[in-house]
């Protein structure tokens, strides 16, 4: 699963990540701190994405203004993840291997 750790100041409403080739969903904004007490919103994939050097996937963070109208594009092309920073997570009584990304404004 790989993890979007979004921290710093986000005001803009309806937060998403959009895979541009539509393949993958991922979850609404949640709050959540790292081990260290950092606050910051997590965004997860509801699915299990495969590792790679150079990954061929393409997501967007976009925000809807006041959770309609068009999209506005916050990141064009967020980082996709590496091996570098693996965590253990129990997302629906499974204990998952997440990829945390992490983007920072």
């Amino acid at each position: 699963v790989w993890k979007y750790c979004l921290f710093g100041d986000w005001p803009e409403p309806a937060l998403a990540v959009v895979d541009l080739a539509g393949e993958t969903e991922f979850s609404a904004p949640a709050p959540d701190r790292l081990d260290n007490g950092t606050p910051m919103l997590a965004i997860r994939s509801r699915v299990r994405l495969p590792l790679a050097q150079r990954s061929p996937r393409r997501f967007q963070l976009r925000s809807r203004p006041d959770g309609a109208g068009s999209p506005k594009v916050l990141i064009r092309r967020l980082p996709t993840a590496a091996a570098q920073l693996l965590a253990r997570e129990t997302i629906d009584g499974q204990p998952t291997i997440v990829s945390e990304i992490h983007v920072h404004r």
